[in-house]
């Protein structure tokens, strides 16, 4: 796995490839529950205080079919588990501190409230400027709080984050060539007049998760039902353009494990409904930053919806074990209205409601099914040698997002040539189908 960030600190997002395929494809949960937005999100490490876990669970290539996967997993999985929370009172804090004005200040708080029930709270906040010319990469603010009663199998967490960073100005493929001169090129600081100004260029992102678990004996077997609900904003300040992600996912994960002869069992089921709205308004380049309409306005027609059952077993002797899976997901992407630039309106909803509909912009709601199965057999031959096999098939949902953008702005007459050849944006996107990838 290759990975990298544009810090030295973590304040940033990592970015990567692992088997060569990029890191935003990576499916990323939460004591197993998925944590994504528009799209598959990749790590976001930035966003959660890695002091709190104990472990963190890294699945790729071929991937079991009990793990985790929100809307695409052909980048691998990633599950980060809490530190278990201590019967007895104790504190965790700690300060660092670096070049580049770098600081950070974790506590975390353990206490017991009765014989049962035992509470966890920690916060952090940290922030460094950028290496590389103006501005900053935070503040950035962590507030996580977790409950557990082991007599009654319940757990809850809840985690607060909120970040404001500056963006770091990428080289062209010309300017990578020269490092002596543009290795510091970046955004500038005198014209804050111009596209390029670096106060022009950053993003405010806060993220909002709940989960509240409890397990109990159900058909002589452990199952285990577990409820949340998250939101994401991520305001984006892009030169003359300021885009928002708004998104809202609520949603449950029921599971069951038992044991049948020497065969363990699990079966489970996550359901959810998301709504993710994109939207990019224009805005000027002045210090007053005032509307001046759209470049995309976007509606979505409800909700989308996630059903996805896995079932998956396994058998271990002394020298030979066993496992297979299987998992189906059938995910629902609700329809969108694209919407004409030329709307003056600066508030969402106005916008909406006075807006024009692009020519061939309006977009039926549209399902995508597709099963993964895994299978693997593993035989130890002495203590240091082992020969195993393992299959299994991930997937990747198509992604709307951009192909809106480029239509809207009929980059390049993409939407001339589709109206032209008698067809609409509905048609293209009823064409597409999940992508599915083999792993052996």
């Amino acid at each position: 796995m290759l990975a990298k960030k544009k810090d030295a600190f973590g304040l940033s997002k990592l970015n990567g490839r692992d088997r060569g395929i990029d890191s935003n494809f990576l499916s990323v949960n939460l004591e197993d529950v998925p944590n994504y937005s528009i799209r598959p999100i990749g790590a976001r490490e930035n966003i959660y205080d890695l002091e709190n876990f104990s472990y963190i669970e890294k699945y790729s290539g071929a991937i079991s079919s009990k793990s985790g996967v929100g809307v695409g997993n052909k980048g691998g999985v990633v599950n980060l588990k809490f530190s278990p929370i201590s019967d007895k009172f104790s504190t965790n804090f700690s300060v660092s501190g670096g070049s580049d004005n770098f600081y950070k200040a974790f506590l975390r708080v353990d206490t017991p409230i009765d014989e049962s029930n035992k509470i966890f709270i920690s916060t952090s906040q940290s922030n460094s400027s950028k290496w590389k010319r103006y501005g900053d990469l935070g503040e950035q603010n962590n507030i996580a709080v977790g409950f557990q009663n082991d007599k009654q199998k319940l757990d809850s967490y809840f985690i607060h984050n909120t970040q404001t960073s500056h963006s770091f100005k990428g080289l062209s493929h010309k300017e990578s060539l020269d490092l002596s001169k543009n290795y510091k090129l970046d955004y500038q600081n005198t014209d804050n007049t111009k596209a390029n100004f670096y106060d022009y260029w950053k993003e405010d992102n806060s993220y909002d998760e709940f989960q509240i678990g409890k397990g109990f004996d159900c058909f002589n077997s452990d199952c285990k039902a577990k409820f949340y609900a998250s939101k994401t904003l991520e305001i984006a300040h892009e030169g003359d353009g300021r885009a928002t992600v708004d998104g809202k996912r609520v949603g449950v994960i029921l599971s069951n494990t038992m044991q049948l002869n020497q065969f363990d069992i699990e079966s489970g089921l996550w359901g959810e409904l998301s709504w993710l709205d994109k939207y990019v308004q224009k805005v000027s380049t002045t210090p007053q930053r005032t509307d001046q309409g759209w470049k995309w306005l976007n509606e979505n027609d409800g909700a989308s919806s996630v059903i996805s059952p896995y079932i998956s077993s396994s058998y271990m002797s002394e020298y030979f074990k066993f496992e297979g899976g299987l998992k189906y997901v059938r995910y629902l992407e609700a329809g969108n209205r694209l919407f004409e630039n030329s709307n003056k309106f600066s508030n969402f909803n106005d916008a909406i409601n006075h807006g024009k509909v692009v020519a061939g912009g309006v977009i039926d709601d549209t399902t995508y099914n597709i099963l993964l199965p895994s299978f693997g057999i593993r035989y130890t031959l002495d203590f240091s040698t082992e020969l195993f096999f393992k299959y299994s098939k991930t997937f990747q949902r198509p992604y709307r997002y951009s192909f809106f953008a480029q239509y809207s702005a009929n980059k390049n007459g993409i939407q001339d040539n589709i109206l032209n050849s008698g067809k609409t944006l509905n048609d293209i996107f009823k064409s597409w189908d999940i992508r599915d990838i083999k792993h052996v």
